[in-house]
């Protein structure tokens, strides 16, 4: 029984303890009469709860903070170290902080300069001035091809694994990372370090507040490697709060300004990229944070928004040249039913991407967007104007590595995000981020980066409608390094789709797209990146399945693209304005039949370039161009339509010591893949030329191979019908460039007709000729029938050396063809158009005769239907007189009596195959009555006293007139005043 008693009181004391805790203890730090004159030793003199009070004088220490006590500044007493808290419940109250503790990072990588570290949690941080703090410059590399080390960063307050602190109404200012080590001998600079007021990671619930943070830098990147030079680094983002792996913080109220990327390494064509600064750095592992309208950078508010409902924004002025947040000015995320209407929105800039170490590619830029919504819904964005938006740039790559792709730029961006309302939206100058510089040696310039108006990925059931789109570009591609290859330019879209389906497109007005420009070789010997196109509307191959209106227009054209439809008419449509209206044609279907695509006149389409090639790696291949395109598609007619001028996307540059350059892709003025039982017929297709092979790269195989230049394409497709179409002029791809040390490609193919992979078709009563290469070709195993086509050659074995198939590669088919002279009925048509000798009158013709001859010689190949005086004789410039004698290679005769006057006129000539031309505009001159004159002085019987006689006359005539006078049967002289028609 006494051993149970003992228990009983043991257990009562202590819970007695704990309910009772001893009353907190003061303790006072000064220069003299308090209970120490330094902090650390208060602090280890202290207990649990206790309060230091600090009330005078300078203090020189890295403060240790590892017991629960309260730290009190009588404001604001100096500190010049910092303070690492590792315990919980610390209060530190009013210091003023400067130079900060250092935290040791390991290799070349500057240390980290901090001035207040956590690593606890329940701590209260507040009223502290904290300035001047400064991550370490990085080593540099002494070893061969090695990148310098990152540069440190500086913090003003570091959080790391800690919850529920609260940070609030401090000032901190004057925050730099450090300074980027440069590469040793062919290394690339070190990236700048980063640098943030406050910065977090693996912390949550915190309450980050009322803080004013200015003047933080991100350090400047190193410089690449001197003697065989590496690119510069990246310089250090710049962050007023900096959330990484942190959530359920609430950050409200806080006042950012100056908040400045570091500026990039190295100089000229070997710089690195600059980075830029961001009130809110938000990882995507961060996006859980409540971040409010209170917190300001630069005097503009940072709108974000995590699972959030039904919110309005309007009528808000964001364009200070800030970026707010590293997502976007207005960003949604996991929210829905927002209204965010007429604002103004400008100035953004994205994250750009670090260097490459050794052998890494450097990294691609980040996005650059107006409006930014991810996992968001059922949100209205409407009457906003969105302009001057950037992605960020590439880095550069290590050493014989590529350098970073350019950052996407877009004035709305949507992420897996549905049912969102996009509408009557101007939308402006926005441009993809550079490509980054190659890593010395070997490394290619990255791809430049994409620019779009309004940019879809993973996104469904969406409506974008009547937004004005204009002056979209992709950025430029990187420069290769000593011996690398440019990265291509990037593509300008006004709309881009990727794995994005079942969106409604209307009636947006889309103009001045602009691929970007191919980046420069390296300075020794790399070869330039190719050039890229810009699209209207872009539509990756998972994204086939939206609604895209005829309603869209691209610089006045409208842009023709049916999914799943059946039975609709597509006439008379001009589409010659030089722009690629999608990337897959200017008339498209897929998964459509039915159709009447009917006298329609199509000119002008490039595809989309192929990317360079890596170091030792071949160039990309350019993409298919077509005038109009069909997969999947049956049962359609097409016929009537005039196709001309199509060209295949040029291939990509090969990397230094690479395979050849990209193939040049095929330009076609029909592309059917997969479709059946179409017709196709009369249609006039000519000038359809294959894609530029890619450039070669230094020491690589050689240039590219151009691409194939196809009147009508067959890919496995059969049943269709292809007779009396007339296809002329198609072009060998051009072969790509040669590069330094190595040689230039070879020219493409060329055929009227090219069939691959299973096609059966009937070929029959086309014209095929004037082609560069063949008229046929048969580029599969399967027999095929092309019967009564006109080759333009007259015996079997003329026509055959026309013909691909078996008998060039006895892996494929043979072509049995019927000669075209065979069956008396068959009709030779042409596509070369009359040409018409004026004989008389000449030009600007003056004649007093009032019968004019009018003297032309016609040359043609074929029959003349007629010939025709165009004049204004009537008043109205119209067709006088046609001649319909059908004679050709003779001399046509008009004869007219006129009235006096001045009169335009010209000649039309047109064939039988609806070949016409006509003359330039052409002047006669008729005058047919002298022109009245009186004689003012001197009179008639005048006596004149002096020895100069002056005479003076009015005249009047149709034409101008030359007037002269004479005395006593002298020599004439000119008068004054003549050269008129009155005077």
């Amino acid at each position: 029984m006494r051993n149970k008693i003992i228990l009983l009181i043991i257990m009562v004391s202590v819970f007695f303890i704990k309910l009772y805790p001893a009353t907190a203890v003061t303790l006072t730090v000064c220069t003299s009469g308090c209970n120490t004159t330094v902090i650390q030793n208060a602090i280890y003199n202290a207990s649990n709860g206790d309060i230091i009070n600090i009330l005078n004088g300078t203090y020189t220490e890295d403060i240790t903070v590892n017991i629960s006590v309260t730290l009190n500044a009588t404001p604001y007493i100096s500190v010049i170290g910092g303070f690492n808290v590792s315990v919980d419940n610390v209060t530190i109250n009013g210091f003023n902080i400067t130079q900060g503790i250092t935290l040791v990072q390991s290799g070349l990588n500057g240390n980290y300069g901090i001035g207040i570290y956590v690593t606890s949690n329940n701590n209260n941080i507040k009223d502290n001035y904290i300035f001047n703090i400064t991550g370490k410059n990085s080593g540099d590399s002494f070893t061969t091809g090695i990148t310098g080390g990152i540069g440190g960063i500086g913090m003003g307050i570091y959080l790391s694994i800690s919850s529920n602190n609260n940070i609030t109404n401090n000032t901190i200012t004057q925050i730099y990372g450090g300074t980027g080590g440069a590469g040793a001998t062919a290394g690339t600079g070190g990236d700048g370090g980063l640098s943030s007021g406050i910065y977090l990671t693996n912390s949550i619930n915190n309450n980050i507040s009322l803080n004013n943070i200015s003047n933080i830098y991100g350090g400047q990147g190193g410089a690449g490697g001197s003697g065989a030079p590496g690119p510069g680094g990246t310089g250090g983002l710049a962050a007023g709060i900096y959330l990484s792996n942190s959530t359920g913080n609430n950050i409200t109220s806080n006042n950012f300004t100056k908040i400045i990327g570091g500026n990039f390494g190295g100089t000229g064509s070997y710089k690195g990229a600059y980075q830029k600064g961001f009130g809110v750095y938000i990882s995507s592992d961060s996006y859980n944070n409540e971040i409010d309208t209170t917190n300001m950078v630069s005097g503009e508010a940072v709108y974000y928004y995590y699972k959030k409902n039904g919110i309005t924004i309007s009528n808000l002025v964001l364009n200070k040249n800030v970026s707010s947040t590293n997502l976007g000015k207005i960003v949604l995320i996991n929210s829905s039913n927002f209204t965010i209407v007429n604002n103004t929105i400008a100035n953004f800039t994205g994250e750009s991407g670090n260097s490459g170490a050794m052998d890494v590619t450097g990294k691609k830029g980040n996005i650059g967007v107006g409006i930014y919504l991810l996992n968001s819904s059922g949100t209205n964005i409407s009457f906003n104007t969105v302009s001057l938006i950037y992605g960020g740039n590439g880095g550069s790559g290590g050493n014989s590595e590529d350098g970073g792709i350019g950052g996407i730029s877009a004035s709305v961006y949507l992420n897996n995000s549905l049912n969102i309302y996009i509408s009557d939206n101007i939308i402006s100058k926005i441009i993809g981020g550079q490509g980054g510089a190659g890593g010395y040696g070997d490394g290619s310039g990255g791809t430049g980066g994409i620019g779009v108006g309004v940019y879809l990925t993973s996104s469904t059931n969406n409506n974008i409608t009547h937004n004005n789109i204009t002056e979209i570009n992709g950025s430029k591609g990187g420069t290769g390094s000593f011996r690398g290859s440019g990265g291509i330019g990037g593509i300008g879209a006004g709309i881009y789709l990727i794995a994005s389906t079942s969106n409604n497109i209307s009636l947006n007005n889309i103009s001045q797209l602009n691929g970007g420009l191919g980046g420069d070789g390296g300075a020794g010997t790399g070869s330039a990146g190719s050039n890229q196109i810009g699209f209207g509307i872009y539509i990756n191959s998972d994204s086939y399945n939206n609604e895209i209106d005829t309603t869209n227009l691209v610089e006045g054209n409208k842009i023709i693209y049916y999914y799943n439809k059946t039975g609709i008419t597509v006439k008379d449509n001009i589409l010659t304005k030089n722009n690629s209206p999608t990337n897959l044609g200017k008339i498209v279907l897929i998964n459509s039949s039915g159709f009447t695509i009917t006298n329609n006149t199509i000119a002008n389409f490039t595809g989309e370039a192929g990317t360079s090639g890596s170091y030792a790696a071949a160039g990309n291949q350019g993409q298919i161009s077509q005038g109009i395109y069909l997969l999947n598609s049956s049962g359609n007619n097409i016929t009537l339509n005039t196709i001309m001028q199509i060209y295949g996307g040029i291939g990509g540059t090969s990397g230094d010591d690479g395979g050849l350059g990209g193939t040049g892709g095929n330009a076609q003025g029909i592309y059917l893949e997969l479709s059946a039982n179409n017709n196709i017929t009369n249609n006039t297709i000519k000038e359809i030329t294959g894609g530029r092979g890619g450039t070669a790269g230094q020491s690589s195989t050689g240039g590219g191979t151009g691409g194939i230049g196809i009147g009508i394409y067959l890919k496995n497709s059969s049943g269709n019908n292809i007779t009396y179409n007339n296809i002329t002029k198609t072009y060998k791809g051009p072969a790509g460039a040669s590069g330094s040390g190595a040689s230039a490609g070879a020219e493409g193919e060329a055929a009227a007709i090219y069939l691959t992979a299973g096609s059966n078709n009937s070929i029959a009563y086309n014209w095929l000729y004037n082609n560069s290469n063949y008229t046929i070709y048969n580029n599969q195993n399967l027999n095929i029938t092309a019967e009564l086509n006109y080759f333009n050659a007259s015996t079997s074995a003329a026509i055959g050396s026309l013909v691909y198939d078996y008998y060039e590669d006895s892996s494929l088919g043979i072509v049995d063809y019927k000669p075209w002279y065979l069956d008396t009925a068959f009709t030779i048509s042409s596509d070369q158009a009359p040409s018409i000798t004026i004989n008389a009158p000449i030009n600007n013709y003056n004649v007093s005769n009032e019968t004019i001859t009018f003297n032309i010689t016609i040359d043609s190949n074929q029959s003349i239907a007629n010939v025709s005086l165009y004049a204004n004789f009537s008043g109205t410039y119209t067709i006088n007189e046609t001649n319909s004698s059908g004679d050709k290679n003779i001399s046509y005769i008009f004869s007219k009596t006129l009235d006096d006057g001045s009169y335009l006129w010209s000649i039309e000539a047109c064939d039988i195959d609806g070949n016409c031309t006509m003359t330039a505009n052409r002047t006669i001159n008729l005058d047919t009555t002298a022109p009245t004159m009186d004689i003012l002085a001197p009179l008639g019987g005048s006596t004149i006293a002096t020895a100069d006689v002056i005479a003076t006359a009015s005249y009047s005539d149709f034409n101008n007139v030359s007037c002269e006078a004479r005395i006593d049967a002298g020599s004439w002289q000119n008068m004054l005043g003549d050269g008129k028609n009155s005077g």
